[in-house]
């Protein structure tokens, strides 16, 4: 496990949300599985804030960050959230944020109010 990982795999944890490795992509952060809570969408940029400041500090990695919000009716035996609207969104975002840069959806900045991180 590289470095990043663990990072980001401590820090889910501690956020309560679930870690998930894309092979030849990336990571993804899911908060809101397996158990929601209201301040998920303040979770998640809370987690994305952490991690662009520890790549800033710690590596050369061109990385960009896609955080995205949607209501989304999940199995609670569900393996993967590769099909949820959410993931493709985030996926998207981060696909076209400039690098170190975290890109969030309308609804994400909406729910988290003051949680909203510029930079």
């Amino acid at each position: 496990m590289n470095l990043l990982q663990t990072e980001c795999q401590s820090l889910v944890d501690a956020l309560d949300g679930i870690l998930t490795v894309v092979p030849g992509t990336g990571l993804v952060a899911c908060f809101g599985l397996p158990k929601s809570h209201l301040d998920d969408p303040a979770r998640g940029l809370f987690f994305a804030n952490r991690v662009q400041l520890w790549l800033a500090a710690n590596t050369e990695l061109e990385a960009s960050i896609g955080i995205a919000t949607a209501a989304e009716v999940v199995a609670d035996n569900a393996k993967t959230i590769y099909r949820a609207e959410s993931f493709e969104m985030a996926a998207q975002l981060a696909v076209e944020a400039p690098s170190l840069k975290i890109w969030a959806n309308e609804v994400t900045c909406r729910l988290a109010g003051p949680a909203i991180v510029t930079g």
